[in-house]
């Protein structure tokens, strides 16, 4: 009888400590797949960040060309920067999330800037290279 007995209370106990496991292992699972995901989406950012970088100090050393007129031209601005869809934003930080996620808005608001600094000076234009 006691023999049954601890046969009994070894097997209470593996169910025990199994049902305890489970959530922990699962919660291991979920925190690694989330680095992973974060990781992709690091590497994905960085490089559509880079791009746009780029850009936009070509932008800065564009002093505009003069034509023969008086006016200045100037190569065009980049578009704002577009992030995927296919990633995983839950996986990082919410502020961090936010300042990638509001940066096409904000280069958006960049180019309405200059365009009003266009419409409202007028040709030459040449404020126009202040404001880009």
């Amino acid at each position: 009888m006691s023999e049954q007995i601890s046969v009994a209370l070894i097997g209470l106990g593996g169910v025990v400590v199994g049902a305890f496991l489970t959530p922990i292992i699962e919660a291991v699972k979920a925190w690694y797949a989330s680095r992973k995901h974060a990781r992709y989406l690091a590497i994905r950012v960085v490089c559509i960040l880079d791009q746009f970088i780029d850009a936009c100090a070509d932008v800065v050393a564009d002093h505009g060309e003069e034509d023969e007129a008086g006016i200045y031209t100037y190569d065009p601005l980049p578009d704002p920067p577009s992030f995927p869809d296919d990633v995983d934003w839950r996986s990082i930080d919410s502020k961090l999330m936010y300042e990638i996620l509001s940066l096409p808005n904000k280069a958006e608001s960049a180019r309405r800037a200059i365009w009003n600094c266009a419409r409202v000076t007028g040709p030459p234009y040449d404020e126009v290279g202040t404001e880009r």
